[in-house]
């Protein structure tokens, strides 16, 4: 059994700080590795983006990222109105649906009605009854 005092406390390592470590570029020039020790073709780099796309250990382990920041109010109330703005647009598209279909199911009535063959309020009993069919689903 190992001695107690012999053991050390294991404390986790901090992850690097991104704004400062190392990088190694891709060809295109971009961040392809960061990491918080020197390693062949690495550059030192202290003004790293905190957004960087990929961030290694030399060991290969991805580095802890802390979560994002909260939205902000401005952003929140920006969602929403784009969300209410989505929601109009799409029952006004639903809207414009419904009415065509319902032209398309009564031009043969209204040929009739051209035609001379039916009367008007023939032809609004009829859009009357395509109307609740449409809005029913049918």
């Amino acid at each position: 059994m190992p001695d107690p005092q012999e053991q050390q406390s294991v404390v986790p390592a901090e992850p690097p700080r991104v704004q400062k470590c190392w990088v190694i570029f891709t060809p295109e020039g971009d961040p392809g590795w960061y990491g918080p020790s020197e390693v062949e073709g690495a550059e030192w780099v202290e003004d790293l983006p905190l957004n960087a796309p990929a961030m290694r250990r030399v060991d290969g382990a991805w580095v802890p990222r802390p979560p994002p920041p909260p939205p902000t109010e401005a952003e929140i109330a920006a969602r929403d109105a784009q969300r209410e703005a989505d929601a109009r647009m799409c029952a006004a598209e639903a809207e414009a649906e419904r009415e065509r279909v319902i032209a398309y199911r009564l031009g043969p009535d209204i040929a009739l009605r051209a035609m001379g063959k039916i009367t008007i309020a023939d032809l609004e009993r009829r859009e009357l009854e395509i109307r609740a069919d449409v809005e029913a689903g049918n």
